[in-house]
């Protein structure tokens, strides 16, 4: 088994009102997924011993954390109708069965499984040799164009079009 790294990404940073004063506010929003074993409870405490650490540097920093526990991790069965319909029209589009695997990310997934109840999966763009998520991100034209496709198909198969 691999070690898994849990991903942070400070997502927005507010602060100040021109390049020529000293902001007298600074607001990070980060997002720190979270991998199998953690809990949210011990996550928070972890980025706040982080920012303790810059407070006993700085005894002006006030901060607060908050957080959104909601989009815990989801597992899905890989046996139900929906899902082994989106991997046949996958396999019609691309013309190979790809494996059910999964991902730590949090997802918009998490909320239509666990708040509505709805069989889904994930599905986009950047193979094994694909750039995504990171510095100069970028996909293949031609998976975009795959993905468009198998997105379609769903949508049309769905609404009973094709």
């Amino acid at each position: 088994m691999r070690n898994l790294t849990a991903m942070l990404n400070i997502g927005t940073i507010r602060g100040g009102v021109q390049g020529a004063t000293v902001p007298d506010l600074c607001e990070e929003e980060i997002l720190r997924g979270m991998i199998p074993g953690e809990t949210f409870e011990g996550v928070k405490k972890e980025i706040e011993a982080v920012i303790e650490g810059v407070k006993a540097t700085d005894a002006d920093l006030k901060y607060e954390t908050g957080g959104d526990q909601r989009s815990g991790r989801v597992c899905h069965v890989s046996q139900d109708p929906y899902v082994l319909e989106g991997r046949e029209t996958i396999k019609e589009v691309i013309g190979v069965e790809l494996p059910f695997t999964g991902t730590l990310a949090s997802t918009d997934m998490n909320f239509q499984v666990v708040d509505g109840g709805m069989p889904c999966f994930n599905l986009g763009v950047g193979g094994a040799y694909g750039n995504t998520h990171k510095q100069d991100e970028s996909v293949s034209i031609d998976e975009l164009a795959d993905l468009t496709k198998i997105t379609a198909l769903l949508y049309m198969r769905k609404l009973g079009i094709s």
